[in-house]
């Protein structure tokens, strides 16, 4: 059968309210539709930022800037709704960056800020790596940023706190309406622990726009660069988020990293990983999903069976590039695995697991907390995700071996 077939239920239109059809009719009008034209996007961002220029960045990003734009004016197929998003993304994404760098000019101070043994979250998307933040960020002895801090660290912002949070929130807001049925994929608001990739989309070389936008060519040039890129922003911008004399330990995560193991391990040679693992025949068809309702709210043409065609190949990728790493390395003691089943059969069990690997204790306070927030937050909290299943027998031979050699060596069972 082919993908289209094994799609075709779970790929119904695109929601549209009638704002954003209406909105959309607007973008037909060229005056009123929103321009992608890098040059007029570095305008905007300089305006914002209240620089001149792009500085000694202005190759580095206008690269990144052009690819970027490309993909997204030949493969994303946008309408109105979603080259505004676009724009907006590529604006702010710019514009945080030249803030950054000015106020990094003026406090040098902030690079000797400590970022002492950080644990990293990795996996590939839908194993369980949010579940497992969110239960992680119950332990006070631990500091994960929020979303609000990674959209503008607070020293850049002129407005206060609540008033960031806020704006934040109403961004996420107005996500969640064009999609509904969005939040029981992925449950996100302003003041909860998110995902710390979205600091490298201030490089403009992240997966971070591929997530809402289908931009293929664009994704395979920035993986194909990501084994050899740097931690240097990652670390300065956390360095930026710390208070002085705040002594705890930075909790991050992001699928993103796998393809950096090599330069986070470099940047925290102390750092502590746990690497979540799942049937990646699951991963692939409940990211898929994922990945359709978050290209559909600004593309009509949004297609599940591209996205479970595509999938395969890139997460296969992931994880070759994961077991040379780990092959290879002398590291092996940052490392803990820890698989989908065990987190969401016994999850307590699971977090012992990840302590024991820390070397710490939980702290009776921590422990009432996980355990509280455990009994909160059943599956299927804010809904059931129900999406179509992939076969090995769909797999090109490359993908289905790359994936076999995966299991096998982590031990993983799959039921696809």
């Amino acid at each position: 059968m082919t993908a289209s077939g094994r799609f075709a239920d779970a790929n119904a239109a695109p929601y549209r309210s009638l704002p954003m059809r209406l909105f959309n009719l607007a973008g037909r009008v060229p005056p009123l539709a929103f321009s992608l034209d890098p040059e007029r996007l570095v305008a905007k961002a300089l305006q914002a930022s209240g620089r001149r220029d792009l500085g000694s960045l202005d190759a580095f990003l206008r690269e990144g800037l052009a690819r970027l734009v490309t993909s997204l004016e030949t493969e994303a197929r946008l309408d109105n709704v979603g080259r505004a998003i676009a724009q907006e993304n590529i604006v702010d994404a710019l514009a945080t960056r030249l803030k950054l760098e000015a106020y990094w000019g003026q406090h040098p101070d902030v690079a000797e800020r400590p970022t002492v043994a950080p644990l990293f979250i990795v996996g590939l998307p839908r194993t369980g790596t949010t579940f497992l933040y969110q239960l992680l960020d119950q332990d006070e002895a631990l500091r994960a940023p929020r979303t609000w801090e990674l959209s503008c660290p607070p020293a850049l912002g002129r407005r206060s706190t609540d008033a960031q949070i806020a704006r934040t929130q109403r961004w996420i807001d107005r996500f969640y309406a064009m999609s509904p049925g969005l939040q029981a994929l992925h449950n996100s608001s302003a003041t909860t622990p998110e995902e710390d990739f979205s600091i490298f989309r201030l490089e403009l070389r992240s997966t971070y726009f591929s997530v809402f936008f289908h931009i293929p060519a664009y994704l395979e040039w920035v993986l194909d660069g990501m084994e050899a890129s740097s931690f240097a922003l990652h670390r300065r911008y956390l360095q930026t988020l710390a208070v002085p004399g705040d002594g705890r330990r930075w909790l991050l995560k992001s699928p993103e990293h796998l393809f950096r193991l090599r330069a986070l391990l470099e940047t925290y040679p102390d750092a502590k990983i746990v690497h979540c693992h799942r049937d990646p025949l699951a991963v692939c068809a409940s990211e898929a999903s994922l990945i359709t309702r978050l290209h559909g709210i600004g593309s009509a043409a949004a297609d599940i069976s591209v996205m479970a065609g595509e999938l395969p190949a890139i997460f296969a990728r992931m994880l070759d590039s994961v077991w040379r790493f780990r092959a290879a390395s002398a590291s092996a003691g940052a490392f803990h695995d820890l698989h989908f089943d065990h987190l969401e059969a016994d999850p307590m069990a699971a977090l012992a697991g990840v302590y024991r690997h820390l070397g710490v204790e939980m702290s009776d306070v921590a422990l009432s907390r996980l355990e509280k927030f455990v009994a909160e937050n059943p599956r299927h909290r804010h809904g059931s995700h129900r999406y179509p299943a992939v076969s090995r027998a769909s797999l090109a031979p490359e993908v289905e071996s790359a994936f076999r050699a995966y299991t096998d060596t982590f031990g993983i069972r799959t039921g696809a």
